[in-house]
């Protein structure tokens, strides 16, 4: 198989929303990881350049909690400031029309506009309550920073928060939950 590739725009999202919250310590680890944070990004960087910056932002914005939760924090703020972008608004626009059902079903050409990577299965567990599992063939080491992304994408997606929860890790898979209520009239 190739490298597998972070691409340079994602990479520049998750950096562009979390700077400000960085340690003048951890931007110099960044440099040291061999990315500049201020600087001009590479078109693409091996997953586990990106993953070891991703694990140190985290750390380094979150440093009392679990690296599950730093991550899903730091994947978050990545997501929120996307979403308040001009190209986020047109996606989870689109996103919103086409519905939270075919989102899910195009989760790995989601997850392929910023790597190279990335496969996912799509699995019906129950229809009332609607559940569906995700499985993601490769969360880099930070299952926790894949739920934030999850998270985040249902809740600029639907416009309200359902519950989405990490299932099982098995090596570098991961599977997530995503238990949908519907609303209710008047809410």
């Amino acid at each position: 198989m190739a490298q597998k590739l972070i691409f340079g725009p994602a990479f520049r999202a998750m950096l562009q929303a979390n700077l400000e919250h960085m340690s003048p310590q951890g931007l110099e680890r960044l440099r040291a990881l061999g990315v500049d944070p201020l600087g001009k990004l590479e078109a693409a960087y091996p997953a586990e350049q990106w993953a070891a910056c991703a694990r140190l932002m985290a750390e380094d914005i979150d440093p009392g909690l679990p690296l599950a939760e730093s991550s899903r924090r730091l994947a978050r703020r990545s997501i929120d400031a996307f979403a308040d972008d001009l190209v986020g608004r047109l996606l989870f626009g689109l996103t919103r029309l086409i519905g939270m059902e075919r989102t899910l079903t195009r989760m790995t050409k989601n997850l392929r506009s910023g790597s190279n990577f990335h496969e996912t299965r799509l699995t019906r567990v129950s229809n009332d309550p609607v559940i569906d599992e995700v499985w993601i063939n490769d969360v880099s080491g930070l299952p926790g920073y894949y739920l934030g992304l999850l998270e985040g994408g249902m809740f600029h997606t639907m416009g309200f928060m359902n519950r989405v929860t990490l299932e099982r890790t098995d090596g570098t898979e991961a599977v997530y939950r995503f238990v949908r209520v519907p609303v209710k009239p008047g809410r």
